[in-house]
């Protein structure tokens, strides 16, 4: 990216409104570095992934929630209804 930039000079660099990319950090650090003035837009497929993979995390999380949930729940019930010795 640096070298596009350089191939492309400062003064046009600083002309560009917006720039549309992937989510690599390299590519965001450097276009921050030689155009601050444009707008970042990701990709759909990378926004998506990403937000994919945050549900993924959220629903495992949520059912090992639910699983231990239950299982407390048995054990409450089922102590509830052994006898007490004298």
């Amino acid at each position: 990216m640096a070298q596009f930039y350089d191939w492309l000079g400062q003064k046009k660099s600083h002309g560009i409104r917006l720039t549309v990319m992937d989510m690599w950090k390299p590519f965001r650090n450097t276009t921050r570095e030689q155009a601050p003035q444009a707008a970042v837009l990701f990709d759909k497929f990378h926004i998506m992934r990403h937000l994919g993979e945050a549900l993924d995390k959220v629903r495992k999380i949520r059912a090992g929630q639910r699983q231990r949930s239950a299982l407390h729940q048995g054990t409450e019930i089922h102590a509830a209804r052994t006898p007490r010795e004298p």
